[in-house]
């Protein structure tokens, strides 16, 4: 697996349902606490991490009012790969103006990173982990999130992140927050992730735009 060298300190992770220390095994982490363990996946040079156990079960994320799937995580997920239907991301970067707040030598969680379309952005010369509460969006889309230069792609929950305190030099979180409804929750989690002077870049569409209110009149968005 590719890790990069930049922080000398591994990232730790946390059970998302007592929030105590994970144990790392074979093929998953275990809470020593509450007996939960979360099976992980190594495709390629990426780790994929499910701390939803949707291993065979639905995923109900419904971001974009239609996107309920049914998910088998270990099987589909190895067999798209291995048959070669990944594709490379077409979505057009709208952010390009702030790949300089990225910088170099940190580590970023992209918070709801969807297929990865600000990715090229900061993995390159910086630490970065993806987390999506849908794991068809993230890994199994056309327009996925596997070869954008993540460390590890992780299947959770942004109002209860599976990181320590202190984890993140920045948290990247674009076009997310207008699908939550506990934002307080969101941003204390984030709070709590970042390190004493770290970045949150955030960005969230206008609402009120025509385009966006002719799209909730009808349920969408």
């Amino acid at each position: 697996m590719r890790w990069h060298s930049i922080n000398m300190i591994p990232l730790e992770y946390i059970c998302p349902e007592c929030r105590s220390g994970l144990q790392p095994r074979r093929q998953s982490y275990y809470c020593p606490e509450c007996s939960k363990e979360y099976p992980y996946y190594v495709v390629g040079d990426v780790c994929i991490i499910d701390f939803k156990s949707l291993d065979a079960t639905d995923c109900e994320c419904n971001r974009d009012g239609g996107s309920e799937c049914t998910v088998d995580l270990k099987n589909q997920t190895l067999n798209y790969y291995q048959t070669g239907k990944a594709k490379k991301n077409s979505t057009e970067l709208r952010y390009t103006f702030i790949k300089e707040g990225f910088g170099t030598g940190n580590r970023i969680l992209d918070l709801g990173c969807g297929g990865g379309p600000y990715s090229c952005l900061f993995t390159r010369d910086n630490e970065s982990y993806g987390l999506d509460n849908c794991p068809k969006r993230m890994l199994l889309d056309e327009n996925n999130a596997m070869e954008r230069g993540y460390q590890a792609l992780i299947v959770g929950e942004g109002l209860s992140l599976p990181f320590t305190d202190t984890s993140f030099d920045i948290v990247i979180c674009a076009e997310v927050i207008e699908h939550v409804v506990e934002v307080r929750q969101l941003i204390n989690e984030i709070d709590r992730v970042l390190k004493k002077g770290g970045k949150l870049i955030l960005s969230t569409p206008n609402l009120v735009s025509l385009g966006n209110r002719i799209g909730m009149t009808f349920g969408k968005g």
